[in-house]
């Protein structure tokens, strides 16, 4: 999910740049709908991914912190572009930046998740991924490992 996530949203704010050079206002809506699908994809796909490795008592936590560091990740760099509007007076210079910062940013991180991802455990194929793996976690009572199956694989460990 975070994979196909990363890909639309480049995809997406590309589609966006394009639209608003062309000025057709049919482009940017598609466009905008194509990125907003890609970043929910990627964010449903980061807290699929860190969520279960995470111990039932600490998940809470966690996901707070995900969503500390999303806001702050979205939120600073709009308050930045607005400074830069300010200091230069273009706005579509300012959008066009911040539209090739975001593509470069979402490229660089789906190039890292198809790296790690093709590497999980010998796998080769996005499909045969994280999720789809065993997760070890610690028991509470106990020093020793088990090995619990994620929900997103059958009782019998093969991928539904």
């Amino acid at each position: 999910l975070a994979l196909v996530g990363t890909g639309s949203l480049v995809i997406g704010v590309g589609i966006t740049l394009v639209a608003t050079v062309a000025r057709s206002e049919g482009g940017f809506f598609a466009g905008a709908i194509v990125a907003g699908v890609g970043f929910a994809g990627a964010f449903q796909g980061a807290i699929r991914t860190v969520l279960p490795l995470a111990e039932p008592e600490h998940r809470a936590g966690v996901l707070s912190v995900i969503y500390v560091v999303s806001y702050v990740a979205l939120g600073l760099p709009a308050i930045l572009a607005g400074v830069f509007v300010v200091q230069t007076g273009s706005l579509e210079g300012t959008a066009r930046g911040y539209g090739i910062a975001v593509m470069a940013l979402a490229a660089i991180a789906f190039a890292g998740l198809a790296d790690t991802l093709g590497s999980v455990r010998g796998y080769t194929h996005a499909r045969d991924t994280l999720p789809h793996t065993l997760h070890r976690v610690r028991r509470q009572r106990r020093d020793s490992w088990m090995i619990v199956r994620s929900p997103w694989t059958s009782t019998h460990g093969q991928r539904q």
